[in-house]
């Protein structure tokens, strides 16, 4: 029914939201470690890791 819904709903987006907070904190902490390891990166991806960081 409708209120099962929104009980998911409720319960299912914080999750989500913090799923995706902390693959993203992981994911830039991965481009930083590859930007001071590896100082032959190519500029294109270095816009793009820029551009992944501020999604």
């Amino acid at each position: 029914s409708a209120d099962t819904a929104m009980a998911h709903r409720r319960t299912a987006t914080p999750w989500r939201r913090h799923g995706l907070r902390l693959r993203r904190k992981q994911w830039n902490k991965a481009c930083a470690m590859n930007i001071k390891n590896h100082n032959l990166i190519e500029a294109d991806q270095v816009s793009a890791t820029v551009g992944w960081s501020y999604l």
